[in-house]
């Protein structure tokens, strides 16, 4: 059953999301990942979403949000390369010297669960990439 507040946010959105031309949305918020917020933008044309499902506000969570938006969109490397390698950093047991060695997320009371919608093997951006050249006819 939604919120009021899902009622009044997501109706607004829905409206000013005409036009919308995003191909991908990196929505960091609380718990939109696991409201109507991925619907919502895959309605009007976005191909992939990545949200949180908990606490996006964790400095921890924030942080690697933030790491995997660059590794995405400023290195080229796909969702899932970005996402698996910054998990692997922030809950690594450096402990064991085991590199698999991993952490529980209740461990270091991470409430976040990311939401992909879309194929995480997507390219959103290539540093190869080029601009095309007009050419005279």
């Amino acid at each position: 059953m939604p919120s009021l507040y899902d009622i009044v946010h997501y109706d607004y959105a829905d409206e000013l999301f005409g036009n919308l031309r995003s191909n991908v949305i990196f929505y960091l918020s609380c718990t939109t990942g696991d409201a109507f917020g991925p619907m919502v933008y895959l309605d009007h044309g976005a191909v992939f979403f990545m949200g949180n499902a908990g606490s996006g506000l964790n400095p921890q969570e924030d942080l690697m949000d933030n790491e995997i938006f660059d590794r995405v969109m400023i290195y080229g490397e796909t969702i899932s390369q970005a996402f698996s390698k910054e998990v692997w950093r922030h809950l690594r047991d450096f402990t064991t010297k085991d590199p698999t060695a991993m952490y529980g997320s209740s461990s270091l009371t991470v409430t976040t669960v990311q939401c992909f919608y879309g194929d995480p093997e997507l390219i959103v951006y290539s540093p190869e990439w080029t601009s095309p050249v007009p050419v005279d006819a």
